[in-house]
């Protein structure tokens, strides 16, 4: 399940707000791993998709627009 899907899920079963905090940990989260130079997150072939991800959270966590 990628995140559009999970954070679709989250505002028809719990609200909008809970999606958007939702949103907004997980990209905290994804960030961290990116940090992390252990986690593959911070790996050149990982790195783009997780720093797409994040700016995709990020806005819906301040907008609620997927």
């Amino acid at each position: 399940m990628n995140e559009r899907t999970r954070l679709k899920l989250l505002n028809a079963r719990d609200g909008l707000n809970i999606a958007r905090q939702w949103a907004l940990s997980t990209a905290n989260l994804y960030q961290q791993a990116m940090d992390t130079p252990a986690h593959f997150a911070s790996q050149s072939e990982w790195r783009p998709r997780f720093e797409r991800v994040i700016c995709e959270l990020t806005v819906f966590s301040q907008t609620g627009i997927l």
